[in-house]
């Protein structure tokens, strides 16, 4: 869909020269739709892939655990603070990476 949107938005140009503009080749991945952010300090916009995004597995619950049931309380709480700290790593990384790209 990328590239019928750029051959038709570029009708007069030929398939050479709309690959150059609009797709590029970054690390191992060809063929990635990115383009030149026009404001000062040009740097480069990318249209991210699935790959880019990291799996996140879920935690299962046990069946017997009862969150009102006090002798479970320990075991809610251990659970609760993991997924805080999977949420506070995630949120730093996406951070680090936007600093990193400005």
């Amino acid at each position: 869909m990328l590239w019928q949107w750029s051959t038709r938005r570029h009708p007069n140009k030929g398939a050479r020269w709309v690959k150059t503009k609009y797709f590029k080749t970054r690390g191992t991945r060809n063929w990635v739709f990115a383009a030149e952010d026009e404001r000062p300090g040009r740097k480069e916009l990318k249209l991210l892939s699935e790959s880019d995004t990291p799996i996140r597995r879920h935690i299962k619950i046990k069946a017997d655990a009862n969150p009102y049931d006090k002798k479970w309380e320990l075991y809610f709480e251990a659970f609760e603070a993991s997924k805080r700290q999977n949420s506070l790593e995630s949120q730093n990384k996406r951070t680090v990476s936007n600093l990193s790209q400005k």
